[in-house]
């Protein structure tokens, strides 16, 4: 049963493989910003095109859950 803040799995696997590709693409390089603060910036990889912030946002949280990545400081000026 999905709640109104909540996503199907097959959607969060989907999000959760974008998020990973665009640290794949990095080839190794630190991000200097989580994937969901680069959404609507220049630098916004295409992998994330097809999804909402709270799609990214929830499939970042998934993957810190797992220990497969650590949440990176946004240093970046807010967009609002």
């Amino acid at each position: 049963m999905n709640g109104p803040l909540t996503i199907p799995p097959e959607r969060l696997m989907e999000s959760v493989d974008a998020v990973c590709l665009v640290f794949a693409e990095e080839n190794g390089n630190a991000l200097k910003a989580m994937p969901s603060s680069m959404l609507g910036q220049p630098d916004q990889p295409e992998a994330l095109l097809d999804f909402t912030r709270f799609e990214i946002e929830e499939a970042e949280r998934f993957l810190i859950r797992c220990g497969l990545i650590r949440k990176i400081p946004d240093d970046r000026p807010s967009a609002h």
